[in-house]
């Protein structure tokens, strides 16, 4: 498996602590970068999960990432290809995948697509042919004047996925894609998400999650969310897929190495806690 991490970083955490009352760490020494992938002859994007048990704060990181929080003190800076710069994280920076997909009821899905081409600033024949792009690569251009109620569990989240893209093309975030769901539909979605990361060598997944099996098996890179003594949320270890051959594989899960991991990082769960 050949591949090269870049100098160029697409998205910088620097984090010091983040705080919903003074003096009450929610988040605390958060210090990471999440550089491009490249790959010789395939599009490669990036696909990070933010791994941890329920409740310990992950969510509220994902949530500082998509500039609907500012940190307490310290910054979060995404890629810019027009500037190829870095430059702050703001409402609209990125595509929000939610659990409950978010979908307005009393819009079809092609306008559900309109919509978030309207807010990703697209208008006239450029948003006409992006939306006609993700019916097809999404599979919904039969569906396309359907309402959510009647579309499946997976139509729904392919719409979601979709429309925040049209919204913001390069860095999507989502919150418990595997939720609740059953071994059938969480490998469904794990080809969702390799094909998503494949739309641009830019693109950039993050997925926050404590299912930990179908978790490793679709990041090339994994921060390990656990508590500090003090109680507040950091990032206690980073596992490489890449460098242990574990990522970008469909037969992943018959590895015998990928089960090891899986099992190790099932026992590391209560500790992370700080149990």
């Amino acid at each position: 498996m050949t591949y090269t991490i870049e100098d160029t970083v697409l998205v910088d955490i620097q984090v010091d602590h983040f705080e919903y009352e003074p003096g009450k760490k929610i988040l605390d020494n958060i210090h990471q970068k999440i550089h491009n992938i490249t790959r010789p002859d395939v599009t490669q994007g990036q696909v990070l999960a933010l791994l941890g048990p329920s409740g310990i704060g992950k969510s509220t990181l994902l949530e500082l990432i998509a500039g609907l929080q500012k940190p307490t003190k310290g910054s979060i800076q995404v890629y810019d290809e027009n500037k190829q710069a870095l430059v702050p994280t703001k409402t609209g920076t990125a595509g929000m995948v939610y659990q409950s997909y978010d979908l307005f009821p009393f819009l079809t899905v092609r306008g559900q697509l309109e919509l978030g081409a309207r807010k990703g600033g697209l208008t006239g024949k450029d948003a006409e042919d992006k939306i006609n792009f993700h019916l097809e690569h999404f599979h919904l251009r039969e569906h396309a004047r359907k309402y959510p109620n009647q579309l499946s569990g997976g139509q729904r989240q392919r719409l979601a996925i979709a429309q925040q893209l049209l919204c913001s093309t390069k860095l999507l975030l989502m919150d418990e894609p595997f939720s609740g769901l059953d071994p059938i539909l969480k490998a469904s979605i794990c080809e969702l998400i390799a094909d998503v990361a494949q739309l641009h060598e830019h693109m950039t997944v993050i997925i926050v999650s404590h299912d930990i099996e179908p978790t490793l098996s679709i990041a090339d890179t994994v921060w390990l969310i656990g508590k500090t003594p003090e109680g507040a949320a950091t990032v206690v270890n980073t596992i490489d897929m890449m460098a242990q051959g574990l990522c970008w594989r469909k037969d992943i899960r018959e590895d015998l190495k990928f089960q090891q991991l899986v099992l190790e990082v099932e026992r590391k769960f209560g500790s992370l806690m700080g149990k």
